[in-house]
């Protein structure tokens, strides 16, 4: 029997965050009584104490851990109804958004598709957005797209993974050639709709491929298509972010200096700390800030090397003095972004401790 909550949150007026937090609520709650209580994880954030963006993040981080513990016990499918109503009202948020906060799809994808751990969970919400971007509302077919899109994301991810951190490129090559088949497709689909906005973040996957892969023309060439549909939109954190991967994947791949690069760079990591310390920043301009401090130090590395290769040591001091500022502005968190990371803060923070000793071994 659904409970009374689950049966009543839409008919009795909520909408946007407080229904499906209403659900989500409920959910873990007769999950608690399933489980006896065990599920280990954290309560819910009131709808009150922060942004819906963020409320909602840590609503899905509440929601995968309970469908896990059931789904380890079996048990999942006894509140099945109660998920699919659910991932169906999630569905029908994406499709009548009520502000820009008001992304579903995009909270569930920065706590799951990063996530490699919860693949059934994954699949469930995945397949539900999809079928209701083509069954149960056919003139909403963008959220199967963005959901297909963002299946992608999570399939490079895996993929990269599987070769990079496993060292096997059996299991991930075909997850990254498929998430590249996809992306492109769906280039192809959003360019003859006119959607800028997606496009923009299409391309960017696209060249994110082709610079993990080391192929750097095509990522440079995919990077700076971005920047110019970002400019398009007046989006000047989009041309920035876009036009620092492109300038890392150009001297990676030795299409031109690093002391070429190195102005630009500095250029682009102004202006996104610009961005994000506004009043009203934006969050991706702020989690943006320490990767752009991070970019610039290497390639200040790079062009210290390249200064001492031609004997000016003068020059090498500067660019390490530069690169130097960047680690310090980092580890110092003199931005204040770096709690905008999250756990991504695990791999900035020891990057930057070593970039920083051998910044300081350029003498």
């Amino acid at each position: 029997m659904k409970s009374e909550v689950l049966q009543g949150s839409s008919e009795a007026g909520f909408s946007g965050s407080e229904a499906h937090t209403v659900l989500m609520k409920d959910i873990v709650s007769r999950a608690h009584v399933l489980l006896g209580g065990d599920t280990a994880s954290a309560e819910l954030v009131e709808p009150a104490a922060e942004s819906y963006e963020q409320q909602s993040r840590n609503a899905f981080k509440e929601l995968k851990a309970t469908w896990n513990a059931l789904h380890a016990l079996n048990r999942d499918v006894e509140l099945q109804p109660e998920f699919d109503r659910l991932f169906s009202h999630f569905a029908e948020r994406e499709c009548f958004p009520e502000g820009p906060d008001n992304f579903t799809l995009k909270n569930a994808h920065q706590t799951i598709v990063a996530d490699f751990t919860s693949p059934e969970f994954h699949e469930a919400l995945m397949q539900h957005f999809m079928q209701s971007g083509e069954e149960k509302n056919p003139e909403h077919e963008h959220i199967r797209l963005l959901a297909e899109e963002f299946d992608a994301n999570r399939s490079r991810r895996l993929g990269f993974h599987s070769i990079k951190d496993l060292k096997d490129t059996t299991a991930g090559e075909p997850l990254v050639a498929e998430a590249l088949q996809t992306f492109q497709k769906l280039l192809m689909l959003r360019r003859g709709a006119g959607d800028l906005t997606t496009q923009k973040r299409l391309l960017y996957e696209i060249g994110y491929v082709h610079f993990e892969r080391g192929e750097w023309n095509e990522a440079v060439a995919c990077q700076e298509e971005s920047a110019l549909v970002a400019e398009q939109q007046n989006d000047a954190v989009g041309v920035f972010i876009a036009r620092l991967t492109g300038a890392d994947a150009a001297v990676r791949g030795h299409i031109g200096s690093a002391s070429d690069w190195a102005g630009k760079i500095d250029k682009y990591t102004r202006g996104l700390l610009a961005i994000a310390s506004a009043p009203d920043g934006p969050a991706t301009a702020k989690r943006w800030v320490s990767n752009a401090y991070l970019t610039q130090a290497q390639i200040c590395l790079w062009a210290a090397n390249e200064a001492l290769a031609n004997q000016d040591q003068a020059q090498a001091n500067q660019y390490r003095d530069q690169g130097l500022r960047c680690t310090k502005a980092i580890l110092e968190d003199e931005a204040g972004f770096l709690a905008a990371l999250g756990e991504a803060r695990n791999r900035l923070i020891p990057e930057t401790t070593r970039l920083a000793h051998e910044l300081e071994s350029v003498i």
